[in-house]
């Protein structure tokens, strides 16, 4: 691996204010990938190679303000901004096979469906395209509709190439674009607090056949129905009401099954914005003043309150967004972040 970094560091008007910036490109090479095609008749499988290799390229920004306002009040702001992409520059995929890397992929893209609404009737099954390869079984009014967006009369996946994928298009990418931080910090007299926010400007999110996020069809327990998911497709015969326009498609109580036909594959009905700002940390604290302090001893005592994860704005649905990395189940098997208040004292001798 090699990277090479450049980068400028700033300080102006009497060191008020910070700039600081900086590009980088790492090349990441010696990828382990399939080896070169051989002749059947070497009998057994061809070794794999050390060829492959992934640029990632960023860039990384920090602006920075302080100021002694008089004698009593001083404060200070500072923010980050960083962004990347990496992308595959050379593998060993000739044919440009969407199940591994491919020379130009951005890494973490979504392959998946366009939706194309929800059956409504059983005329729309009988008149729509041929839906087969996404699922064998029986079609039903409140399924999903994919679009055929290569004309040619079904839904499936082509040569599952990047020349002829089907019907199978990027709808978006997992990495996180734009992560950014503010710092807040104040001073007036022995009082002080600081704020620290922080977030993602964008990233997409796919839970595919994760049955966490689809609520009403999580398996036979049904133990993950929250709220949100009693947004699914109803006809006018449901006791709750007809529903036609449902964020969700018909619930099935199957754990896989004819679930599979709606949440199998990734599309982008279904994809999240995972974006989101947070209010991280928030502390608000009172220095003794120095003379009391050294009444009893004490160079410093400070008490202080704090609060953890006080604030999310996102439209990411049911999950935490800086908790999406589960073992089994994705997201839905990573314990969201909890909202901390603490309080505490700071003696110095």
């Amino acid at each position: 691996m090699s990277t090479l970094d450049l980068g400028v560091d700033a300080s102006l008007l009497n060191n008020r204010l910070g700039v600081s910036f900086g590009v980088y490109e790492t090349r990441t090479s010696d990828l382990v990938g399939p080896g070169q095609p051989l002749p059947a008749v070497l009998g057994s499988t061809v070794p794999k190679r050390n060829e492959g290799e992934i640029k990632t390229r960023g860039w990384e920004l920090e602006l920075s303000w302080k100021n002694q306002v008089n004698p009593d009040f001083r404060y200070e702001i500072r923010g980050q901004l960083a962004d990347y992409r990496s992308t595959v520059v050379d593998y060993n995929n000739p044919n440009g096979l969407l199940n591994t890397f491919y020379p130009g992929q951005d890494l973490n893209e979504i392959w998946g469906y366009r939706y194309d609404g929800h059956f409504q009737t059983e005329a729309e099954i009988n008149e729509g395209v041929n839906q087969d390869f996404i699922y064998s079984g029986v079609w039903r009014t409140g399924d999903f509709r994919y679009k055929d967006l290569n004309g040619d009369g079904k839904i499936d996946i082509g040569d599952n190439t990047v020349g002829n994928p089907g019907d199978l298009e990027i709808i978006g990418n997992t990495t996180p674009r734009f992560t950014y931080g503010l710092n807040l910090n104040a001073q007036w007299r022995n009082f002080d607090v600081s704020v620290f926010f922080q977030g993602v400007a964008k990233r997409d999110w796919t839970f595919g056949s994760s049955s966490v996020f689809r609520g009403p069809a999580a398996g036979p327990m049904h133990n993950n129905v929250l709220e949100g998911h009693m947004d699914y497709w109803r006809d006018e015969t449901s006791a709750l009401g007809a529903n036609p326009d449902a964020y969700f498609p018909k619930p099935y109580a199957q754990f896989l099954g004819e679930n599979a036909k709606n949440y199998g594959r990734p599309t982008d009905h279904l994809i999240q914005n995972a974006a989101y700002l947070r209010l991280k940390n928030l502390q608000i604290g009172y220095s003794l003043p120095q003379k009391i302090a050294e009444k009893v001893l004490l160079t410093n005592a400070r008490i202080f309150v704090s609060g953890e994860n006080l604030l999310t704005f996102t439209d990411l649905m049911f999950f935490d967004p800086e908790a999406l990395a589960g073992r089994w189940y994705g997201a839905g098997d990573a314990y969201p972040l909890s909202t901390t208040m603490s309080a505490g004292i700071n003696l110095n001798f």
